[in-house]
């Protein structure tokens, strides 16, 4: 999908994109570690 749009976006709107897209990805990994902290937090009490 994103390199059908390489030719209307250009190279560095698709690694703009890449790099969103990589950012978001860290993004949720990082809130579903904190969310199994929590719950064994909460399993502990």
């Amino acid at each position: 999908m994103l390199e059908n749009r390489k030719d209307s976006y250009g190279s560095v709107a698709l690694l703009q994109k890449d790099l969103e897209l990589a950012k978001v990805t860290r993004e949720l990994e990082e809130i579903d570690a904190f969310t199994d902290a929590i719950n064994a937090r909460k399993a502990a009490l």
